[in-house]
């Protein structure tokens, strides 16, 4: 079964999580987001598990919906930062 070719335009990632609840639930049609968290499967499926795989009517993978047991490991970031390396340092 492979991937189904979707347009970059139209890839996308929902992630949702309440204030209340522990959990994260995220949902994508990304392939590369898809193999980010498909490793991330593997790597701790203590935390994050993929819990549903759709198909198109060739059978080919359409999307993914994953939940996360920790919502902290989700981060929202500034800027990237840059640092300054002396030539001492280098």
């Amino acid at each position: 079964m492979g991937l189904m070719s979707i347009p970059l335009a139209e890839q996308e990632t929902t992630i949702s999580f309440s204030r209340t609840e522990n959990e994260a639930f995220i949902w994508t049609n990304d392939r590369t987001t898809m193999t980010k968290l498909d490793r991330l499967c593997k790597l701790a499926p203590e935390l994050y598990r993929c819990v549903d795989v759709g198909y198109s009517p060739k059978k080919e993978i359409m999307d993914k919906r994953y939940v996360i047991a920790d919502k902290s490991r989700i981060s929202f970031r500034r800027t990237k930062m840059t640092r300054k390396i002396a030539d001492e340092q280098k």
